[in-house]
């Protein structure tokens, strides 16, 4: 499947400000801070408010973020009430996330929030790693001058499989 190429002219878009002023220093391990791309801590509370706001992510919901990194998802979802699922393919990766989900694993648990998952995985394949989720939730969108690629996450030929229920096929493409 290509993806669209859009323009930004043709898409609502919301200016946000403000997005990369909060920092992620104390919330992760000190080794976190050398994942290449983290989300920016304030942009991702921003997208986690704004899917609440729209209604598109009810309370208690599934997050999916198929890029998991150091699971940043993870932790300010699970705050926020989410079921956070994240996938990640790289184990060093996967082992910091591990390790941010364990520093906040007791305050979580006394909040009575859920606590996030990391799954180690290749999201080319994630219609075979995760069965079931209510949004997903990635970095940014990656930009050629006033371009951005676009490409629809549960279109046709998806369809959600209630989480437990053994998927012996990808519901993308029949295999």
């Amino acid at each position: 499947m290509t993806p669209n190429l859009i323009t930004l002219g043709d898409c609502p878009v919301d200016s946000w400000a403000g997005c990369y002023d909060d920092s992620w220093q104390g919330l992760i391990t000190p080794e976190s801070f050398s994942h290449p791309a983290k989300m920016a801590r304030g942009l991702l509370d921003r997208i986690l408010d704004h899917t609440a706001q729209e209604g598109w992510l009810a309370p208690g919901g599934i997050i999916l973020d198929p890029f998991g990194g150091i699971g940043s998802t993870g932790i300010l979802g699970a705050y926020k009430g989410y079921r956070v699922v994240c996938v990640e393919l790289e184990q060093k990766f996967v082992k910091l996330a591990e390790q941010n989900f364990a520093l906040h694993a007791k305050k979580l648990a006394a909040l009575n929030c859920p606590q996030p998952v990391i799954i180690q995985g290749d999201s080319r394949e994630l219609c075979r790693i995760v069965q079931e989720a209510d949004i997903v939730i990635a970095s940014p969108p990656f930009l050629q001058g006033d371009k951005v690629q676009a490409r629809s996450g549960f279109g046709p030929g998806w369809r959600k499989v209630p989480f437990g229920e053994r998927m012996d096929k990808c519901p993308r493409d029949g295999n």
